[in-house]
């Protein structure tokens, strides 16, 4: 492996070509250092070693959920990490069981930075930055370098937090963003209302997690006057991709953080505008790999229309279901 391509992975605005050689590093690192990556390509036979980049990933098996995150004795993992030293989050269990997500210091770093780059896609950013994070459940982020150093400031309102306390703290914050599950903030909106309370004015709010159904977009876009944009993220990866900010149905996929392919029940990569199953690899965590992993979710691809009018260069999808009972 080349040393030079081990912090290739951490480049935002990742171009094919950087894409390829993250691509190339991750498959290899995986081969040698996690143990059920190791086991699986060595049953399917896949060259390794000639493993080239985007083109070569439906020579690799699928990574079933249960299978990878149900490895014996941690063969998920990098097998030289000390999982009491990871940060870890946990998945929603939406689409399966819930499960552990691990990374290293450096790796959490760039999940967030690639977050913000997303974000500043739909909104001029100003720093200090902050952030209300609505329906919070996970605590990877509490320990964020960006929050020690006063960058950003999130604050979580965790979902077993009374409505009226939410509601308290949101008002006291004045976030540039709101982000959070469209089930959570339609239930804090609810909440604002029967109390008449209008003053909360962020410049964006940014749900994620569920399908954002059209009447709740409408209902979030009264209460807090501003630009709904709903975010394609999950646990496995952060943000896989967000929404154009002249299209709603136009999602743009994050090349800095993965790969994503839509392919048929035997694993075949589709064509443009055919709906079919997510699978995403990760392009930054060696601590635990997911490559061509299975999502659970179904989407279609968009042919290549050259550039969008918002500037994005690279591949759009449309995300069609399969998160709709996670409430």
């Amino acid at each position: 492996m080349n040393a030079a391509d081990r912090w290739v992975r951490f480049r935002l605005r990742k171009g094919p070509t950087v894409v390829d050689r993250a691509l190339r590093y991750l498959v290899r690192y995986a081969y040698r250092n996690v143990a059920y990556y190791h086991s699986a390509w060595k049953r399917a036979g896949v060259d390794v070693d000639g493993f080239r980049g985007r083109s070569d990933l439906p020579r690799l098996p699928i990574t079933p959920r249960e299978a990878l995150l149900g490895a014996a004795d941690g063969g998920y993992l990098d097998r030289r990490a000390n999982p009491d030293q990871l940060f870890r989050s946990s998945t929603s269990g939406s689409t399966g069981g819930p499960g552990t997500v691990y990374l290293n210091r450096p790796e959490v770093y760039f999940r967030r930075a690639s977050l913000l780059a997303a974000v500043a896609q739909s909104v001029r950013l100003r720093f200090p930055l902050t952030i209300v994070d609505v329906g919070a459940l996970r605590s990877m982020g509490d320990r964020d370098l960006v929050q020690g150093l006063k960058i950003v400031r999130i604050v979580r309102l965790r979902r077993t937090m009374p409505l009226d306390e939410q509601v308290r703290l949101i008002e006291a914050q004045h976030p540039l963003i709101v982000q959070g599950r469209p089930s959570s903030l339609a239930l804090l909106v609810e909440e604002m209302t029967r109390q008449g309370m209008r003053s909360v004015r962020p410049a964006l709010v940014i749900t994620g997690a569920e399908v954002l159904h059209p009447p709740v977009r409408e209902l979030l876009e009264r209460a807090f006057a501003c630009r709904v944009a709903d975010y394609y993220g999950t646990e496995e990866v952060g943000n896989v991709a967000w929404q154009c900010p002249h299209r709603t149905d136009v999602m743009h996929i994050n090349h800095d953080t993965c790969v994503l392919e839509v392919v048929d029940r035997d694993g075949t990569p589709l064509p443009a505008e055919v709906e079919g199953r997510t699978i995403v690899t990760n392009l930054y965590n060696c601590t635990m790999p997911f490559i061509r992993y299975d999502l659970g979710d179904r989407a279609a691809l968009l042919p290549d229309g050259g550039a969008c009018r918002c500037g994005y260069e690279g591949t759009s999808m449309q995300l069609t279901s399969g998160r709709d009972d996670d409430f």
